[in-house]
């Protein structure tokens, strides 16, 4: 299972102190919660985002992992001596809350619980309120939380029993995780969201895993200052601790501090935000970066066509854009270069107009495509390039690219 970890130091407004290292025996349950927020468009906002609002921001809550359409970040460790805010207090508290599971040697709380965040969308952005039916988690964020809420299970040895939703834990927070609550029917699902969570702990009693394998030990993350990540030989330092590295980094010109998996952290590049499609202008391809910098041969993601579309996000003054392409049947973001790109307006825009309220977008043209979003009635989107011989079409809405049935039976033209 592949984790992202974006923490950079575990943020102590929003967590509480062990007094210790944690340990993989601190941890008898696992808390789902939903991170009860969607973007303007209704879609998910991204588990990277949700990670580092939560290790940035000062709110008193936090949770150990975040998990998205395109994977699972991870904001407080297990291991570390402070634990997430998620479920109710922790060691030595008062009674805040009345905690309603106890399993007669652990009582389900911050310090003994791993809460995970699933992040979520909404076919209405009108309202974000609790009591709303219309939430739910797209087809990728519900299969990731599902393999990884096992891998969990696994990895800590907690049973079945022993997976509950923030509902579940106390009386105050009646209705987290929302799409998985009440009685009520969901609009997008057709379920109450009891039967839903019952699917879902099907599902997750279902799922085939492989023999454990040996822990291996936690290693500590450490920053590297470079001129970039490919010239090991320019590296001045690593640094368990990140205020040392930039510290280092300000006094070299030219140098940036990276972390283990080669993303460069600082100096930070002020950026623009932008929504805008654009079309690949380089006969022998584009490289996608993991990284803004084309001295590093190891950061190239992937190696975009000619003509093929990118939905930019932001931009950095120095010319690199930030992009989503979707091919291959998923999802990849990355970084490209402006003067390679051509502005695009689209061939037209549509309105969906669905006799069942919904149009998905999906990974790739036919309906075996993963669902990485969900437009309703009234969402409007501009049809980039149709697919040949079909009644699909390559798409942009919000902060989505990705295919559609374009067809008028689902929408029209405005």
């Amino acid at each position: 299972m592949n984790i992202n970890r974006d923490y950079t130091t575990v943020n102590p407004d929003n967590t509480g102190a062990r007094g210790r290292k944690g340990v993989k025996s601190d941890y008898r349950w696992i808390v789902i919660h939903y991170v009860g927020n969607a973007d303007a468009n209704g879609f998910e906002t991204t588990a990277k985002n949700n990670c580092i609002y939560y290790r940035d921001a000062k709110v008193g809550a936090s949770a150990n992992y975040y998990v998205d359409s395109t994977g699972v970040y991870q904001s407080v460790p297990w291991d570390s001596d402070r634990y997430a805010w998620h479920c109710g207090v922790g060691i030595g508290n008062e009674n805040k809350y009345q905690y309603l599971l106890n399993d007669g040697v652990s009582q389900c709380n911050n310090a003994t619980a791993l809460g995970v965040e699933i992040c979520v969308c909404k076919l209405s952005v009108k309202t974000k309120n609790v009591g709303d039916t219309d939430w739910y988690f797209n087809e990728a964020t519900y299969d990731h939380a599902v393999e990884f809420v096992r891998y969990l299970m696994d990895f800590f040895d907690i049973d079945i029993s022993h997976v509950v939703r923030h509902q579940d834990v106390n009386s105050i927070h009646k209705r987290c995780p929302r799409p998985f609550t009440s009685d009520d029917v969901n609009v997008y699902y057709k379920k109450t969201g009891n039967t839903l969570w019952k699917e879902f702990k099907e599902k997750l009693a279902a799922v085939d895993t492989p023999p454990k394998q040996p822990e291996a030990p936690t290693a500590s993350i450490l920053y590297r200052v470079r001129k970039s990540w490919a010239d090991a030989a320019s590296q001045l330092g690593a640094f368990s601790s990140l205020k040392n590295a930039e510290a280092l980094a300000d006094k070299n010109a030219g140098y940036y501090v990276f972390d283990d998996t080669g993303r460069m952290l600082y100096p930070e590049v002020s950026t623009a935000a932008v929504c805008q499609a654009y079309q690949v202008n380089a006969p022998d391809g584009l490289n996608l970066r993991s990284t803004p910098n084309s001295s590093d041969s190891g950061n190239i993601v992937k190696i975009l066509g000619e003509n093929t579309y990118v939905l930019a996000l932001k931009e950095q003054e120095d010319g690199w854009v930030y992009v989503k392409y979707t091919g291959d049947n998923r999802v990849y973001e990355g970084w490209v270069y402006k003067p390679f790109l051509s502005i695009s307006a689209g061939l037209y825009g549509k309105m969906v107009s669905s006799p069942d309220g919904t149009l998905n977008i999906r990974t790739k043209p036919g309906i075996k495509g993963s669902v990485i979003a969900v437009m309703g009635n009234g969402f409007g989107f501009t049809v980039l390039e149709p697919v040949p011989g079909t009644n699909w079409g390559l798409i942009w809405c919000g902060e989505t690219i990705g295919y559609c049935d374009i067809s008028n039976a689902y929408s029209y033209r405005v």
